[in-house]
């Protein structure tokens, strides 16, 4: 099948960045997803895949960092980074779907820049770090500085997917693969440490835009909790997943977009 996939690179002033984008709809969607072993430039294909459901109807963008990142960048410049690539690609009103730390992200971005989004899904994600992320940031920071890959790999797994999940593909993260995909520990490593600055819950109430909060009740890298909140304070619906991890949108994947999809389209 052919997702008529664009890869390129925007530049900026002060900044370099990859995208991708796919989908021959003409209605402007930004997927910002969480943290990732992968190059954007290796995932383009099974991002298209795994997205399908919208390239009917959108054409999706997919944004990377910033080449080169700063150690202590935030979650907050990366919002800022998005914000200078989607104006340049003369991107407004555009549907968002926020996963993970890509949740934070889209949080800053509607606040600072509301006539980018017009609607807006935060999937497990997070208003404010809380210490189920935070002990994981700092394990997986001294593991990969450790080069104990066997502990992360492990810690990975236990974390992101069900017991059910792991049984089924477990063996796709194992130390080797991650070994082999994490070219870069340190970017991982400022990307990782940049969710520890995630503080915006008190100020969801100036976000204006119609939201949509997913949750997973089985969540052990922000908790079902976080989502829960994150409703409550945004007084917007929520749909939790009672039996999935973390990784909801890989483990029912095809529910999960489709849920997104009808909220854009409501």
């Amino acid at each position: 099948m052919s997702y008529a996939i664009t890869e390129d690179i925007i530049r900026t002033e002060n900044f370099s960045c990859s995208y991708i984008a796919f989908g021959k709809g003409n209605k402007p969607m930004v997927l910002i997803p969480g943290l990732s072993m992968k190059s954007l430039k290796t995932s383009a294909r099974s991002l298209a895949a795994s997205n399908r459901v919208f390239t009917d109807r959108y054409r999706v963008y997919v944004f990377d960092s910033r080449d080169k990142l700063p150690p202590g960048f935030t979650v907050e410049d990366m919002a800022g980074d998005l914000a200078l690539c989607m104006k340049a690609l003369g991107l407004s009103g555009a549907d968002i779907l926020g996963i993970s730390q890509g949740g934070m992200i889209a949080q800053y971005l509607a606040l600072s820049h509301p006539e980018l989004v017009r609607k807006l899904v935060l999937a497990v994600t997070l208003g404010k770090i809380n210490e189920t992320l935070s002990s994981l940031c700092d394990r997986w920071t001294d593991f990969i500085r450790g080069e104990n890959y066997e502990a992360l790999s492990e810690d990975v797994l236990s974390s992101m997917y069900t017991e059910k999940f792991r049984e089924r593909f477990g063996w796709l993260i194992s130390a080797e693969s991650i070994r082999d995909t994490l070219t870069d520990p340190e970017r991982f490593i400022i990307q990782t440490r940049a969710c520890l600055s995630c503080d915006v819950l008190d100020r969801l109430d100036r976000i204006k835009c119609p939201v949509f909060v997913i949750g997973s009740r089985r969540d052990r890298v922000v908790t079902g909790e976080a989502s829960l909140i994150l409703s409550e304070k945004l007084g917007c619906p929520l749909y939790m997943y009672k039996e999935c991890g973390h990784a909801v949108y890989e483990e029912k994947a095809r529910d999960f977009t489709r849920r997104v999809l009808s909220f854009f389209e409501e």
